[in-house]
Parts: C-alpha cells; sequence; structure tokens
C-alpha cells in the first residue's frame, strides 16, 4: 500500500456521515491524514536548507509514479524519535563512543552542499551543521549536561579533527554580529529541544568550539540569559546546560567568566539544584586564572556583591553549609574584585548599605565583623563618605553606634591604614548636635552618645613618615655633621676663624669652592640674559612659521589614514578571512614532508664532503 500525503484545512473538514460517504465511494481509503506526517526539526525547527532542499526537489521533472501516488517531501537532516533511535541502536550507545565514529567527510560535503545553495548566509551553513550534529547524537540521553568530572575541552574533545575543521571553516564564515545571533539562537533552541526530551549534545560542541573562538559572545546578552535561567529554575537540567554553554567563554578569559558567573549563575546560587555547578564553576575559573585575577577589571557591582557577601555569611541564606564554606575561600578573592577596583562614586553609594546590614548586637560574629571591615575601609577609601555618613545618620543611630565603636576599638590600625582624624572628629560633633536635638526616646541614642564620647579621648595620629630606614639613617648623618658645623662657629665667633674655616683652607678646597661659585654665577647671569632677549622671538616665530605647516601636515596625515582605512578595507577582511585557512593548509601541507625528505637526502650526500674538509682546515693550522 503506497503512502500520500493529504492536506488537510478548515474548508475541508467534513461530519463523520460524509466521511463515511465518502469512503464508501472513492478510492482514497488508506491515505494518512496530516497527523501522520513525519517531523523533522532540526535547530528548534526545520532548517532552511531543508526549506530548499523541498523547494529544488519540486522544481525538478516529476518521476514517474504509480496513480495515486504522490511525492514524499524528505528532510536532508531528520531527527529520529526516540523510537525510532532505540529500533536503530538495538543498545545504549555512549557519547564517548558514538562521537567519535562521526564522518568529517559528511560535514565537510554539508557544508559544500550549503555554501551552494546559500552563498550569502553562513548563518545557515553554520545551523545546518549544528542541526546535522545534533541529530547524530540525539540517540545518547542527556544524563550529565554539565559534564562533572570531565576534562575542560570535553566534549569537543571526542570529534574528529576533520569534524571540528568543517565546524571552525563555519564559525570563520560568520561576521561577529552573526555569530551574536548564532548564540542566542543556540540558547533558546537548547531550552526548546530540552523540554520535547531530545538531546543537545551537538549544540552544546558547537558552543565550545565557538566560545574558544570568540569567547567575549558569552557576556554580551547577560541580562538576557539571567532573565531565560531564571524563569526555567524549576527545570534544574535546562539552566545548568544554559549555565555550562556560556561560561564555555570564562574557560578562556577570566573577565568574561566572571561576568557570565556574576550576572547569569550568581541571581539562582540560592536554588538547590543549581548552586553546586555555580560554585564548581567558580572555583575551576578562579583556580584556572590565579595568576590574572590582579589584571581582571571591576566585572562585579556591589548589588552582586552584596549578594555574594550574604551568600557567604548570612545564615537565613538557602546555601548548604559545605558549599558556604567553599564561597568563603573565595570570599577574599571576590572582595577584591568588588571593592578594591571601585571607584569614590562606588563608595559612596555603598556606604548605607554596609550600615543597614550592621546590627545592634555588640556580639563579634563573622558577618558583624566582615561588615564593619568593609565599612571601615569605605571610609578610610574615599572621605566623601564621612558626608554621606552624616546625612544617612537619623536613619541608622543604632548602626552608627556600632561603627563608631568599631572604628575606636582599632583606632591605631585605622589610622596607620590613612583614616582622616579631622573628618572623624567633624563627623562625630556632628552626631553630637543631632543627638541633643532628639528625644530621650529615641532607639540608639544612649549608645550613640556613648559611643561619641570615646573620641574625646583618642589620641591624635601623629604625622606618618614616608622615608625609608636608609633615608632616614643619611638624614641623622647630616644633621649631625651640620650641627658640628654650627657649633665650631658658634664657639670661634664666626666663620672665618673657625676650624671648619681652616680645614676648608687646608685642603684646598675653599678656593675650589670659591672659583667654581663665581664661574657658576656668571655662566648662570649670562645664559638669563641671552634667554631673557631670545625666548620671545622664538616663540614669536615658531608660531607664525610652524604651526601652519604642523596643521596642515595634521590634517592630511588623518585624511591620509581614513583613505588607507577605506582603501585597504577589502584587503583586511579578504587577510583576515583567508589567512586563516591559508596557515591551516600550510601547516597540513605534505610539502613539509617532502622538505624533509630532501634535506636528509642533500645531508647524507654532503657529510662526506664536509668530514674532509674539516679534517684538512685543522691539518693546515
Amino acid at each position: 500500500m503506497s503512502e500520500n500525503w493529504v492536506t488537510v484545512s478548515s474548508k475541508s473538514i467534513k461530519k463523520p456521515s460524509q466521511v463515511q460517504k465518502k469512503q464508501n465511494g472513492s478510492a482514497s481509503v488508506g491515505k494518512p491524514t496530516y497527523s501522520d506526517a513525519p517531523k523533522a526539526p532540526v535547530f528548534g525547527e526545520k532548517s532552511q536548507f531543508d526549506a530548499l532542499t523541498v523547494v529544488n526537489k519540486k522544481s525538478r521533472p516529476p518521476t514517474p509514479k504509480a496513480d495515486g501516488d504522490v511525492a514524499k517531501p524528505k528532510s536532508s537532516i531528520p531527527r529520529p524519535s526516540k523510537k525510532d533511535g532505540a529500533k536503530k541502536s538495538g543498545a545504549k550507545h555512549t557519547l564517548e563512543a558514538v562521537a567519535p565514529t562521526l564522518s568529517g567527510q559528511q560535514f565537510e560535503e554539508l557544508y559544500q552542499k550549503n555554501r551552494e545553495l546559500f552563498p550569502d548566509n553562513p548563518l545557515t551553513w553554520l545551523k545546518d551543521l549544528t542541526g546535522n550534529l545534533n541529530l547524530k547524537l540525539d540517540q545518547l540521553g542527556q544524563a550529565n549536561p554539565v559534564f562533572s568530572g570531565q576534562p575542560e575541552d570535553y566534549p569537543s574533545c571526542l570529534i574528529k579533527p576533520e569534524v571540528k575543521k568543517v565546524l571552525n571553516k563555519s564559525i570563520r564564515d560568520c561576521s561577529f554580529d552573526m555569530l551574536q545571533v548564532f548564540v542566542e539562537q543556540l540558547i533558546q533552541s537548547i531550552t526548546t529541544d530540552m523540554s520535547k526530551g531530545f538531546s543537545v549534545y551537538g549544540s552544546q560542541i558547537v558552543a565550545q568550539i565557538l566560545l574558544k573562538y570568540k569567547p567575549q559572545l558569552s557576556a554580551l546578552q547577560t541580562k538576557k540569559f539571567q532573565e531565560l535561567v531564571i524563569a526555567n529554575k524549576n527545570f534544574p537540567a535546562k539552566c545548568q546546560t544554559i549555565m555550562w554553554v556560556l561560561g564555555q567563554g570564562g574557560v578562556h578569559n577570566l573577565d568574561v567568566g566572571l561576568k557570565v558567573w556574576s550576572a547569569v549563575m550568581l541571581p539562582v546560587i540560592e536554588v538547590k539544584a543549581l548552586a553546586p555547578y555555580a560554585v564548581e564553576y567558580l572555583t575551576k575559573l578562579l583556580k584556572k586564572h590565579a595568576d590574572g585575577v590582579d589584571k581582571v577589571g571591576s566585572v562585579i557591582d556591589m548589588q552582586q556583591y552584596f549578594l555574594v557577601f550574604d551568600a557567604t555569611f548570612a545564615d537565613n541564606f538557602s546555601l548548604h553549609a559545605s558549599l558556604r564554606k567553599v564561597m568563603r575561600g573565595h570570599y577574599p578573592t571576590l572582595k577584591k574584585l568588588t571593592v578594591g577596583k571601585m571607584s569614590g562614586n562606588a563608595f559612596q553609594k555603598s556606604f548605607p548599605s554596609f550600615l543597614a546590614r550592621l546590627k545592634s548586637t555588640s556580639a563579634q560574629t563573622d558577618i558583624q565583623k566582615e561588615l564593619l571591615e568593609d565599612a571601615a575601609l569605605t571610609l578610610v577609601s574615599e572621605p566623601q563618605c564621612f558626608h554621606v555618613w552624616q546625612k544617612v545618620y537619623p536613619e541608622y543611630v543604632v548602626q552608627s553606634s556600632v561603627l563608631l565603636n568599631h572604628l575606636a576599638d582599632n583606632w591605631q590600625e585605622n589610622c596607620s591604614r590613612g583614616l582622616d582624624y579631622k573628618l572623624v572628629k567633624e563627623t562625630v560633633d556632628s552626631f553630637k548636635e543631632k543627638n541633643r536635638s532628639y528625644s530621650n526616646k529615641t532607639v540608639g541614642l544612649e549608645a550613640s552618645t556613648s559611643a561619641c564620647l570615646r573620641f574625646d579621648e583618642v589620641q591624635i595620629p601623629a604625622a606618618r613618615s614616608s622615608m625609608s630606614l636608609s633615608q632616614s639613617i643619611l638624614m641623622v648623618i647630616f644633621l649631625a655633621v651640620l650641627s658640628l658645623v654650627a657649633f665650631d662657629i658658634h664657639q670661634n665667633g664666626g666663620f672665618k676663624g673657625s676650624t671648619s674655616r681652616k680645614l676648608l683652607k687646608d685642603s684646598g678646597i675653599d678656593v675650589i669652592v670659591a672659583n667654581l661659585f663665581s664661574h657658576l654665577s656668571s655662566t648662570f647671569t649670562i645664559i638669563k640674559k641671552f634667554l631673557i632677549k631670545n625666548v620671545p622671538i622664538w616663540i614669536e616665530t615658531t608660531v607664525v612659521y610652524v604651526e601652519p605647516a604642523l596643521d596642515f601636515i595634521w590634517n592630511y596625515a588623518v585624511a591620509g589614514v581614513k583613505y588607507l582605512l577605506a582603501v585597504s578595507k577589502p584587503l583586511r577582511m579578504w587577510l583576515a578571512e583567508n589567512v586563516p585557512y591559508f596557515i591551516d593548509w600550510l601547516i597540513m601541507h605534505p610539502v613539509w614532508t617532502i622538505l624533509y625528505n630532501y634535506l636528509v637526502d642533500i645531508w647524507s650526500l654532503i657529510e662526506p664532503y664536509l668530514q674532509t674538509a674539516q679534517e684538512k682546515v685543522q691539518q693546515m693550522f
């Protein structure tokens, strides 16, 4: 029995009685309906390549078929159903077993076919290669979406170099904007395919290869990806896969990795199923790039820092004790990347947040100690924070008393770090005036008043010396010699009758110094007169003659650079596109092997003659 397609529309829907009459008197019995047609989702939906293939087939002359048969469109990259996959495989396969068997020739043929059909759309080439890779790995279950315990280049290390080479070529064919669109669509496709129960190993392999080439693509749309992860937080496998894909950029770039972690993974660190991978990723990231932490810019803002702070210290934060212990180990580094990189405005904005989190209790818990340390560091780093403190004091009277007590308890240490005593005194006096205007029922007034009184007894810090030990020793020696000379002059009633004058005269230094001083004085007078007379003339002449020439040269230089950039743009684009291929071709070309063999043959021929020549030279000398 032949299978045919029947298109069902709203106009063709009939009543059951009409359908029965039609079946009794028509030869179309047994034809399948549209719902029986096989579906082939590729990369989320049917690819443009498949659509064009169908159109291309329709444009060809139809082949003769039996009466009643209609040509059935076939997808060049079908996605088999789970039942079909089970029948074909007959047994469970693993990614390690299937990935190395993929044929590089098939991917190369598909790549070339796409180039012919869509010569101006490299993005379609990459999409179809990704869809084809997904299909070939579709029968495998998505058991471990983040590949825990595997090397950092897993799973792309499993495929053959030939397959990887085709994927790399397709990636390099795309512009940066195309790749950005591709990453967004790839993430959306992963969520869609996983919802349908499909494997996304192929998408993960392509993403890993792509983000090794352009890691910054991970950090361009973090807000959108963050919303996607939060929306799917009840589906851990989806979220973990998205986090894994975006995190591949951080494997090769610490800046990108920290941006992805802080923007995408940190907001869901309180989700029990997602927290382990978020903490594990941060651990691997900081361990791999341990030497580059000091070179990273400010990639974590204060809002994210306070979330890190809560995850590390807050008891009411939903994070497992073992993970919290790991976060405490990373906290100093994250603090350095946040507080250590902040500017003045960031300090001023964050200071009220530090105050608000302080507790009135005198117990020095870990979170209380850290908050007090951060608040004190903020005051030391940005003096304007004292003025912010004075403004918000009425809202944080209790917290201010706690911070004042901390500053007083660690006064010497804070002063050595650069705490401004005058600003502290001014702030305390401001608090005293405000306390007098408050009623006795004001919460925390008594504690604040007593804390302010403590600063009446603190010792004013001495001016700090910036001299080193060697400089101090030299300064002491100089002062000692100067004191001896002054004492000698004083004892002898002046410099002429002093011992110092006699020593200088006997050694001849007196005459040398006098002659040197006279020469220097006369030379300086001549130079001064010459400069006073000629410098204004030089300046005026230079402005008149040189300024127009400099303007002319500058304008033509700018125009020349713009012209060269415009003229060389096609060449630069061509070089950017073809140089990587040329390098790959040059490395893999057999000419090196041939050249090496020729060199070996030549050396074997001339080696005896070289030895003879060497012996004759040795005999001559």
